[in-house]
């Protein structure tokens, strides 16, 4: 597991915090923060995944009392 912190919190643009680790990852998960509907939302992305197929739908992550969960897909960032 590796962990990276974004130099950019909220934009439209994603840069990976170091290089070459495409090569050497076999499954790459992006948190990250977005505006959506006029809010500030955690929204989790698949972006590689070795031998597998995944949906490619960005999704909000919801942090309840409940536990973590996905919420549904999102449609428009700001």
């Amino acid at each position: 597991i590796y962990t990276a912190e974004s130099t950019d919190l909220l934009g439209p643009t994603l840069r990976v915090p170091f290089q070459g680790v495409s090569a050497v990852t076999h499954n790459m998960i992006v948190l990250r923060h977005a505006r959506t509907n006029g809010r500030i939302a955690r929204v989790l992305s698949v972006l590689k995944m070795r031998d597998s197929g995944y949906e490619p739908s960005l999704r909000e992550l919801l942090i309840t009392d409940q536990g973590i969960r996905l919420g549904d897909v999102v449609t428009s960032l700001e």
